[in-house]
């Protein structure tokens, strides 16, 4: 990105996931968004699987489960299991941001 003159606007880490703002023109660039699909999609992808229990997801099941009085386990993919063996849907989970 930088090689073709741009840089990434507001990074900041939060639950384990980076975000940022890019500027109009980048969007509008074929070649960044070449760059960003093909070049940082895969480290995106390893990266969120390997940061998915500490994600703002986790912290949202987290406090669903709590607010239903559940075990809460330590992983995103055990915190849904529970949610699936009571019946809860996520999206009644009341939106309880930490």
């Amino acid at each position: 990105m930088q090689n073709l003159g741009y840089e990434l606007i507001d990074v900041r880490l939060s639950y384990g996931v980076w975000n940022y703002s890019t500027d109009q023109a980048m969007e509008d660039d074929p070649e960044a968004q070449r760059c960003l699909t093909e070049e940082f999609g895969q480290v995106d992808g390893v990266w969120q699987v390997a940061n998915q229990d500490t994600s703002e997801t986790a912290a949202f099941v987290r406090n669903c489960l709590e607010a239903n009085g559940l075990r809460v386990p330590d992983t995103l993919v055990e915190r849904q299991g529970v949610l699936d063996e009571a019946g809860i849907d996520v999206s009644n989970c009341p939106d309880m941001a930490q």
